[in-house]
């Protein structure tokens, strides 16, 4: 399962029509892709390694842009189905990370410990979950005042013409 993350930039449908005819939609994409590939880039920054150092998540990041309607959206994905229990935490121990938008998302936490065994039988271990550990959600956040920059740079340009 892909889990990913979608940038999207408020207010921009209402003055698109406006900009639509004087905006360079190259330049727009070029704003769009550089915004997204900074979000890439700093997500797997964020990307905790695990103790073997495959880094395996990190390297199943990707993005893309795609059209839609008069616009362009940005998109960062993780590939490895392990993503999202990373970024949100599981158990009772996820849910006491308080995500910073857990609430907004409607996260739900097993409340109860589970038994797991990584080597086929072999050992046993119970645990009442992970604690988070995000990199899609500081990678958006931290990068808010440059993809805000970059966009308004673009649009610029088009009124420049």
């Amino acid at each position: 399962m892909a889990s990913g993350l979608t940038i999207r930039i408020k207010g921009v449908e209402s003055i698109q029509k406006h900009f639509a005819k004087i905006a360079n939609p190259a330049k727009v994409r070029e704003a769009v892709v550089n915004s997204t590939a900074i979000v890439l880039n700093t997500a797997k920054h964020y990307v905790p390694v695990g103790r073997e150092g495959g880094g395996g998540l990190r390297n199943s990041l990707h993005m893309t842009v795609e059209q839609n309607g008069d616009g362009f959206v940005g998109k960062v994905f993780a590939g490895g189905g392990h993503a999202m229990y990373v970024e949100f935490g599981t158990g009772v121990v996820g849910e006491a990370s308080n995500y910073p938008k857990a609430g907004e998302l409607g996260l739900k936490y097993a409340q109860y410990s589970w038994t797991y065994t990584p080597d086929g039988g072999e050992h046993f271990y119970t645990t009442k979950g992970y604690r988070a550990r995000p990199f899609m959600y500081p990678a958006l956040n931290q990068n808010k005042a440059q993809i805000k920059k970059l966009i308004t740079n673009a649009l610029k340009e088009g009124i420049k013409r």
